[in-house]
């Protein structure tokens, strides 16, 4: 991995829309020079119509500042989530975001869109920008990246709204459902 870079985590395809990611990244180094060391790392597999953003490093001339791991064991993301400077979601639509939760619990801190189930999922934990506005995601990654006090708030928010959602939780409230309609049969 590189020594500093952005992470994204998730299968590769259009929803994911890392094609912003890209172009925020190459304007991020452009207007602030002092970020051309920034990389993005991008561990996921490859889902459906991957061509394009695959296509999109080349395009741009990014391909020694972008890096495709592939799947990684779920035991190593961990680590990974930890050496990132920040995690990066700018889905355009999310069924739940379990990469940007996982971010939130590691203590990174998260740039999302405030698109479909993000908002209600990060809270006030993490940065939430227009899947599509570059220019928005430009000045929150430099943010992040330079304020240090900004990023360890959001690091310390993290956690906290990560500790809201369990799988335990998940089922008992699963099971009050159930339950209630059951009691509504009777």
């Amino acid at each position: 991995l590189p020594e500093r870079f952005v992470l994204a985590v998730g299968t590769i395809e259009p929803r994911k829309n890392l094609i912003t990611l890209f172009d925020a990244m190459q304007a991020l180094v452009q207007q602030y020079p002092q970020h051309s060391d920034m990389h993005v790392v991008i561990v996921g597999k490859q889902g459906w119509l991957y061509d394009a953003t695959l296509q999109a490093v080349a395009q741009r001339g990014l391909q020694e500042r972008v890096h495709f791991t592939g799947w990684l064991p779920d035991a190593d993301l961990p680590s990974v989530y930890a050496l990132a400077q920040a995690v990066a979601m700018p889905s355009v639509y999310e069924g739940f975001g379990f990469p940007a939760l996982e971010g939130l619990a590691c203590g990174v801190p998260v740039l999302c869109s405030n698109a479909s189930s993000l908002p209600e999922l990060m809270g006030e934990a993490a940065v939430l920008l227009p899947p599509m506005d570059i220019a928005a995601w430009v000045t929150a990654l430099h943010r992040v990246l330079t304020d240090g006090v900004f990023a360890h708030e959001l690091s310390g928010r993290g956690p906290q709204q990560a500790a809201k959602f369990s799988w335990e939780q998940a089922a008992a409230q699963t099971q009050q459902v159930y339950e209630g309609l059951m009691q509504g049969e009777r």
